[in-house]
């Protein structure tokens, strides 16, 4: 690999130092791409050499500068995604929007990732359009468990129920029925809802 330049390395770890501590959330590739002017694929092998040189850590999905790493020592770094893989809770850094930094103090240790509630199938679980539902990856669930579930290459939010021996989906909304899970249909457990993160209205919001 071509040797990279010092400068723009020290300017890419200062936009992640900047970012992380003005929005709280690790900027993704786009992001940073954005912020420095390089070329998305050129941000991530500046950061693999710059993770060889020990000038931050890079795993190919979070990336630890020595500011932003003090900063996370009792947090968990949480990948707000689009969409996740069929039939494994993994995801690919396309699939990654930005990553937001949770308190482990709430929400525990473990690995999380955010999706973003779409429908009113959930309305009477609280969970509205909007919100943001934190899921602890999994790929095992227990009855009664808000999951988020892939079934016939769909990806979907529901609480799961096993009623003699038979799995469905149940969305927490009266209007609607379960979903039926039969032998011949492709069902994965993506994981556990755990926390939801919403806006409450207040008079704040007026004077906007």
């Amino acid at each position: 690999m071509r040797s990279k330049d010092p400068e723009m390395m020290k300017e890419i770890i200062g936009f992640v130092d900047h970012y992380y501590l003005k929005y709280q959330e690790m900027p993704s590739l786009s992001v940073i791409s954005n912020g420095v002017g390089l070329h998305r694929s050129n941000v991530h092998r500046y950061l693999i050499e710059m993770n060889e040189k020990g000038m931050l850590t890079y795993d190919g999905h979070f990336i630890g500068t020595p500011a932003t790493i003090k900063k996370r020592q009792r947090s968990i770094m949480a990948a707000h995604v689009g969409s996740v893989r069929c039939g494994t809770p993994e995801f690919e850094e396309q699939d990654i929007d930005t990553y937001y930094s949770l308190p482990e103090e709430i929400f525990g240790s473990g690995e999380f990732y955010i999706v973003t509630a779409k429908g009113d199938s959930m309305i009477e679980a609280g969970i509205e359009e909007g919100d943001l539902v934190v899921v602890r990856k999994t790929k095992e669930a227990r009855k009664g468990d808000i999951v988020v579930a892939l079934l016939n290459g769909e990806s979907t939010l529901k609480r799961l129920i096993v009623s003699r021996g038979k799995m469905s989906l149940h969305p927490e909304n009266s209007e609607m029925e379960d979903i039926p899970i039969g032998e011949e249909d492709e069902f994965y457990i993506q994981g556990i809802a755990t926390h939801l993160i919403k806006h409450i209205a207040s008079s704040i919001d007026k004077l906007k």
